[in-house]
């Protein structure tokens, strides 16, 4: 594949989707695996109490080093690429030994954590997750390390070593649950994840072992150099890991909902997260180096044009595939989940939350752009204050919300909450930016709007003349849905359409 192809957006957003599919199936097999052996059982309510705050802490890590990382790097380039390439040894080691901190912060204090997070008296539920919290605590250097590598590697417009790098964690945990499962029980997953990302981050350090010692270059952990002088980068963190405390916040009322509904808001969150994080993430990803690039040279209209461009193809993109969750997603569910441990009733409380996250699905899709512009154009303060506004609200709703509706309650809290942090951001960038509200992307929403509903329309009308087993019924309605929804995008050939089809028609 040329350099030619994977530095332009386009052509760096197929890769990574491409790739992405790869991973992200393996992903998701790996939650096929979780309900066969698992279910909505309470000993995967364990595992996900246990995990949580670890797992929010990398995943934050991700986000904290490529939104920090990578407008850092291209401005250190500006000034020459020693500049650059000591930044990010600077920044590698740094972020290591911060990271080695924490986690041994946390397992001193592990014991206190779990006892005042843990609303359960159970001493065998304490213990368990006790031991799962402090495995996935061993991750926490080694995860940040790997964050700091792939967002090196996205600098230098190589998306392809980070993607593949994803594929071993999934891989090893498929594979640990499937052979040990019935000896380790749940610790299969953390022993798993621990292996997993160990494999990731020496993956990539044996892809840097080409640049010669460019890791061990110039380092002196000068603060000026590496742009910590000033509140930028705590503020990012601050933004990162609140924005995903909205999990760690929801499995503190693991008393208060019903009997594995911590593990069915898991279940809707894979799915709800899983075109996410192939599509919508894969874009960003693809767009930042870019945007952080017309940022420096202040291009102002290519920046517009860049982002605008962007969330025309998310909605595109992202419209369709809530109409598919909101329709279809029992028989999806069913398909994949529905076996082993997993029941018929599993399936009927992890749609009803899937429901309620897909009225977020378009928004927060579109958060994962609207993000990185925030970022580009150094809007981190603002941005710190609209996260902790909808965080605490987040905190309010779960209260308001839970006692009545259970776990229902609280994924619809979310989803409030994934708008009006989209909605907010959106007004943040076009106030301090200047952008415009085309007309082309409010006819856009609406225009895949209605052809969804027209498209459902028909569907009802197709229905009663359906009467064949259940996986035939389902396969004929959804093949109904979405031929006459593509139908009608090709009559009409919309401006997204068009993008898009240039897009693949050029690249692929």
């Amino acid at each position: 594949m040329s350099k030619k192809f994977t530095s332009t957006i386009a052509g760096a957003a197929i890769l990574i989707t491409g790739v992405g599919l790869v991973s992200k199936g393996f992903g998701f097999l790996r939650e096929v695996v979780y309900a066969n052996n698992f279910g909505l059982q309470a000993n995967f309510d364990i595992y996900l109490i246990g995990a949580v705050l670890p797992i929010t802490l990398n995943t934050s890590v991700i986000y904290l080093a490529q939104n920090f990382f990578i407008p850092t790097y291209h401005n250190k380039l500006s000034a020459g690429r020693d500049h650059a390439e000591r930044f990010f040894s600077n920044s590698f080691w740094l972020f290591l030994i911060l990271s080695s901190l924490v986690s041994l912060i946390l397992f001193i204090l592990s014991p206190f954590l779990i006892k005042s997070y843990l609303t359960s008296n159970d001493s065998q539920v304490y213990e368990e997750v006790l031991k799962i919290f402090k495995i996935f605590l061993l991750t926490i250097p080694l995860n940040t390390g790997f964050s700091i590598l792939s967002s090196y590697f996205q600098s230098e417009y190589n998306f392809k070593a980070p993607a593949v790098s994803t594929l071993f964690q999934n891989l090893i945990i498929i594979f640990l649950v499937l052979v040990f499962t019935n000896s380790l029980g749940v610790l299969t997953i953390p022993i798993g994840y621990l292996f997993g990302t160990t494999a990731q981050f020496f993956y990539l350090l044996f892809i840097l072992k080409d640049r010669g010692k460019l890791i061990f270059s110039g380092v002196s952990f000068n603060l000026r150099e590496l742009g910590l002088v000033n509140k930028t980068l705590i503020l990012i963190v601050c933004v990162e890991v609140i924005n995903q405390l909205y999990i760690f916040v929801d499995r503190y009322f693991f008393g208060s909902v019903d009997s594995g509904g911590l593990a069915a808001l898991n279940y809707a969150v894979v799915l709800f997260s899983l075109p996410i994080s192939i599509f919508s993430l894969a874009l960003s990803t693809a767009i930042f180096p870019k945007l952080s690039q017309s940022f420096g040279s202040k291009n102002h209209a290519l920046i517009e044009k860049q982002y605008l461009t962007g969330l025309q193809i998310n909605i595109f993109m992202f419209i369709p595939i809530t109409w598919i969750f909101i329709l279809f997603g029992d028989s999806i569910i069913r398909i994949f989940y529905q076996r082993g441990s997993y029941t018929s009733n599993d399936t009927l409380m992890t749609f009803d939350l899937l429901k309620l996250y897909s009225l977020s699905l378009i928004f927060y899709s579109s958060y994962a752009i609207i993000n990185k512009v925030i970022y580009g154009a150094g809007l981190i303060r603002n941005l710190l204050t609209i996260s902790i506004f909808v965080f605490l609200f987040k905190i309010i709703l779960n209260f308001l919300l839970v006692e009545k509706l259970k776990q229902n309650g609280l994924a619809f809290s979310t989803s409030i909450c994934y708008i009006i942090l989209s909605l907010s951001c959106y007004i943040l960038i076009l106030k301090k930016l200047n952008f415009r509200i085309t007309k082309q992307f409010i006819h856009g929403i609406l225009f895949y709007s209605l052809n969804g509903l027209f498209s459902y329309l028909i569907l009802i009308i197709a229905r009663e003349y359906l009467n064949f087993t259940y996986l035939i019924n389902f396969l004929l309605q959804f093949l109904i849905f979405i031929g006459v929804y593509m139908l009608n995008i090709v009559t009409m050939k919309p401006k997204e359409y068009l993008i898009f089809k240039d897009t693949l028609a050029k690249y692929v």
